[in-house]
Formats: structure tokens, C-alpha cells, sequence
């Protein structure tokens, strides 16, 4: 699958040139879903809701091909009854936009496929322990089980967008829908990768 995106990506950027159309600019947000697959199985750790929220900058390569960049906040990690991890990011994905062939100019149907480079911002653990509740950053499990002190501070996902603009009335309305599967272990030699589902609506100018 990696090799299908940077395929794809590559294509739409060698077979196409910058116009002198405006860039547009925007900005979303939505709901998401992510969860952490670990092994060569896809044994997985409970999912975690969250909110993801970013803008957006869009350059159109050709008539169908469009080129596009967003700065976003995510939340991934993973939901077990013990412990809870929850960790967020800023990532930066860059994409190459291919439009559909649409009845009306007012719907512009739309796949895009690229990278998301991000950097972790936070992380926390929530869990139980003898003495009651606890809540406490990623860097004080060293001595636990779970060696989170592990997990990297930076991650890269391979980045799908299904979406639909509709371009009837300024600014345009912008459904999407959002997967994104990490390339890179999160965990150094555990196998690990992010998962990350999100639905969001924005507007762009």
C-alpha cells in the first residue's frame, strides 16, 4: 500500500504543472477514531475516540489534479481497561488531490493520497493503581511494563482522503473522510503503527 501512495503521488505531480489559478485556503474539523495494531497479525489495542481540528492550503496542478497541504491536530492512541493511553500530534500532510469527473460544477467529488509527517505534543497514561486513579505523562512508565518511554516523539502515516466539495456558494463546503495508517513503528521494534479514522466538514475560500 505504501507503494500505491507514493505511486500515486508521484504521478500527479510529474504529469501535471502549476496554473495561475488562486490558491484556496481553509480550515475543518471533525470526529476520529484511532487505535494502535501491533505484531505481524494486526492484533490490535482498544480504539479512542477524539477530535481532530487544522487548515488547509490547496493548489490546483491541472484540471483534475490539485495539489494540497494541512496543518492539523490529531488525537491517536488506544483504550484498554488498564491502562488508557491517549497521545496527540501535529502533523503536516501533503497530498495530490484528483478530482472526478462530476453532472454539476457545484459538486466536485474527489480522492486525494500522500504522506503525513507528525510530531507528538503530548502523551498521558490513565490507570488504576493501589492507592486509586492516576493520571501521568508517558515518561514516568520507564519502571512499568509498559516501557512507553519507548514510543517516538515524531510518526509518518500514509494519508487517504475520500471528499466532496460543494462549490455552489462562497466559501465551499468540504466533506471528508480521512484514513491514515503510520509507516513507522510507534514503539522502536514493536511493530507498532497508528491507525487513524476521521470525518470532518470545512470551508475553504
Amino acid at each position: 500500500m505504501r507503494g500505491i501512495a507514493l505511486g500515486l503521488a508521484a504521478f500527479g505531480l510529474l504529469s501535471t504543472s502549476l496554473t495561475a489559478q488562486a490558491p484556496a485556503w481553509g480550515g475543518f474539523a471533525g470526529f476520529s477514531t484511532a487505535g494502535v495494531s501491533y505484531g505481524c497479525c494486526g492484533s490490535a489495542h482498544g480504539r479512542r475516540t477524539g477530535l481532530t481540528i487544522g487548515a488547509s492550503f490547496r493548489s490546483r496542478l491541472s484540471n483534475r489534479f490539485s495539489l494540497s497541504a494541512n496543518l492539523l491536530r490529531s488525537s491517536k492512541g488506544f483504550t484498554e481497561s488498564e491502562p488508557t493511553i491517549q497521545y496527540s500530534y501535529l502533523e503536516f500532510p501533503v497530498l495530490v488531490h484528483f478530482e472526478f469527473k462530476s453532472r454539476t460544477a457545484e459538486v466536485q467529488p474527489y480522492f486525494g493520497v500522500g504522506l503525513a509527517p507528525a510530531l507528538r505534543m503530548s502523551c498521558r497514561r490513565f490507570f488504576t493503581g493501589v492507592d486509586g486513579f492516576h493520571e501521568d505523562h508517558c515518561q514516568a512508565t520507564r519502571a512499568s511494563n509498559l516501557d512507553l518511554v519507548g514510543i517516538r516523539s515524531y510518526d509518518i502515516a500514509e494519508d487517504f482522503r475520500l471528499g466532496l466539495r460543494l462549490a455552489g456558494v462562497r466559501p465551499t463546503t468540504v466533506l471528508e473522510v480521512r484514513y491514515a495508517r503510520g509507516i513507522i513503528d510507534t514503539e522502536p521494534g514493536a511493530q507498532a503503527h497508528n491507525r487513524f479514522l476521521a470525518v470532518t466538514v470545512g470551508l475553504e475560500w
